[in-house]
């Protein structure tokens, strides 16, 4: 039991700080989420099983369907909440965080594995992941899954382990990842390929007839995951196929944000050190983030190259550290010379793992536990890296360093940031003595429920039919979309006569028609409810006004939230 406490306590501590806000339903409900509510709402209420996911940023590209199928569960469990579908992303991550933990355990490096716990338990990025329902959000999952993988078959080759069911799980977890964020899938597969490629010559496992098995195994996990895409594919005359090489050629320039080269280079750079940051603490400057990110290559560097610091490593903290450093430099080489626009914040929520994990392994290494190092194990690692750095590992270094005292100094100092950094994201000072809390923003899910009840309750007391148009500065008012029915179904036993953005627009909704008051007409509306999100573009919510007569003649609700309901009657 004792050899848990560690884990209990962090998983303690992630949902104490996750759970309260999903149960309050103070998270994001936007756009996004309400577009995955509803073609979860169509898959379930209609039976109609979907072949794709989310449209990517590329027109005509579309996600793997797997974070549909993964909704529908807590959509089932719950009747269509949408607090439901952000324990999805919640479990991924507590996921990961116990895996993590007990890999590092696994592979001896109990220390590292508690440390990586705690961080992983206090992350802001992981707080801020676990806290809304977002496909990226499983990313952390899949790039530590898919890092696993890599290792186990490092360890297949170089270090006499009789198993290729690494390389299944790696390219299993790639193509994961395009059913949650097809940059991070290509990015996954090429970082796998690479590898691949170098250790070619390494890979005398390959001539056995159980390893070309567990490679042909690897290459059909791989496309598994695509079948039902690539059944789209041949239902819709290759449309995915076509909008990609659309996209090669210049001919389909959706998704937009081109950087130049000499602002990509800058870009990359603070992306990556946002990532980095963000998985520790929470940081502001720019110059900062990448501050932070050239101090943690260089300790990459440092313990992965100097001589004197070698010596002490382990093999799998060393491969642990080099695939961190070569994980980052080919993720901004590939976004920085391959990849022109405008690098989304999104495409990095996989690092927080390895991230995390790395500096678990560093905090460790400098807390002064005591390892061992095997000399055969040294020298199969060396041949995988070709390290010039390992040649220094004498064969009697086992007996050398496997009874190192601990440094009470490097203990105080690691104690120290540790505690920091726990108490930095917790911040209990603020959570006790904080006093009032500012009014929810308008995207939040609890905000947006008020003003849904607010003019169900309204429109009942009245006895009238009633119609509702929402104003949002995406224009498409998916989530809202959503809130009016799921709250007008399970809690009110009603629809309003119309809901849309404006007065007879459906186009935008596949199957309105089935999800339409049974008892009211659009024309029976005698009430009308104008929810309007603030916009700093007035201009537009004036031009969306125009569509409503005598609005001027309608009176103004507005919530704390800042959203204001026009309402009387038509």
């Amino acid at each position: 039991m004792r050899s848990y406490f560690f884990l209990l306590v962090s998983i303690i501590i992630f949902l104490s700080l996750t759970g309260p806000s999903i149960v309050s339903g103070n998270f994001a409900f936007v756009f996004d989420m309400g577009r995955d509510q509803l073609w979860i709402r169509d898959m379930v209420e209609l039976r109609r099983p979907t072949l794709i996911g989310p449209w990517g940023s590329i027109a005509g590209i579309f996600f793997g369907p797997l974070w549909f199928y993964l909704l529908s569960i807590p959509y089932l469990i719950f009747k269509g909440d949408p607090r439901g579908a952000v324990l999805v992303s919640l479990a991924a991550n507590l996921l990961t965080m116990i895996i993590g933990w007990q890999f590092l355990r696994k592979n001896k490096h109990p220390v590292a594995g508690n440390i990586f716990a705690i961080l992983y338990s206090v992350s802001p990025l992981t707080i801020s992941l676990s806290s809304f329902a977002f496909h990226a959000n499983l990313l952390p999952l899949i790039t530590l899954l898919f890092f696993i993988g890599l290792y186990v078959f490092h360890k297949s080759l170089f270090i006499n382990h009789k198993s290729l069911l690494g390389l299944s799980l790696a390219a299993l977890s790639a193509s994961l990842a395009y059913h949650f964020e097809p940059a991070a899938g290509v990015m996954l597969t090429g970082f796998m390929t690479v590898l691949i490629l170098i250790n070619m010559r390494q890979m005398k496992i390959f001539q056995s007839f159980k390893s070309l098995k567990n490679i042909l195994i690897a290459i059909i996990l791989f496309l598994i995951p695509f079948l039902p895409q690539l059944v789209f594919e041949l239902r819709h005359d290759f449309i995915q196929t076509k909008s990609l090489f659309g996209y090669f050629s210049g001919e389909n320039t959706s998704l937009g944000g081109v950087l130049p080269l000499s602002e990509r280079i800058v870009e990359r750079g603070i992306k990556l050190g946002e990532t980095l940051t963000y998985s520790l603490f929470t940081i502001d400057s720019n110059l900062w983030k990448i501050v932070f990110l050239g101090l943690f290559i260089l300790a990459l560097l440092a313990l992965t190259k100097l001589k004197k610091f070698t010596l002490n490593l382990d093999s799998f903290t060393l491969y642990s550290l080099l695939f961190t450093l070569y994980f980052l430099s080919f993720h901004y080489l590939a976004y920085t010379f391959l990849f022109p626009a405008e690098l989304k914040g999104w495409y990095l929520s996989g690092f927080v793992s390895i991230h995390i994990l790395a500096f678990s392994l560093i905090c460790e290494f400098v807390y002064g536990a005591p390892r061992s190092i095997n000399s055969a194990t040294s020298r199969s690692f060396r041949q995988s890296f070709n390290e010039a750095s390992l040649s220094a590992i004498h064969p009697r270094v086992n007996s050398r360093f496997s009874c190192e005292r601990r440094d009470k100094s490097s203990h105080l100092f690691i104690l120290t940031i540790l505690i920091f950094i726990i108490i930095r994201n917790i911040n209990p000072f603020d959570r006790i003595f904080g006093g009032q809390k500012p009014p929810l923003p308008p995207e939040t899910f609890s905000a947006q429920i008020e003003v849904v009840d607010w003019i169900y309750r309204d429109a009942i007391h009245k006895d009238k039919p009633f119609a509702v148009y929402t104003y949002t500065p995406p224009v498409y008012d998916y989530q809202y979309q959503y809130l009016l029915w799921w709250r007008g179904i399970n809690k009110y036993k009603l629809l309003p006569a119309e809901y849309s953005y404006k007065p007879g627009e459906t186009s935008y909704l596949q199957y309105k028609d089935r999800f339409v008051s049974s008892i009211w007409k659009p024309k029976d509306a005698q009430l009308m409810y104008l929810i309007i999100e603030p916009d700093n573009l007035e201009f537009r919510v004036a031009g969306w006004m125009g569509n409503f007569l005598r609005s001027d003649k309608l009176e103004t609700r507005e919530f704390p939230s800042k959203v204001k309901v026009l309402f009387g009657s038509l």
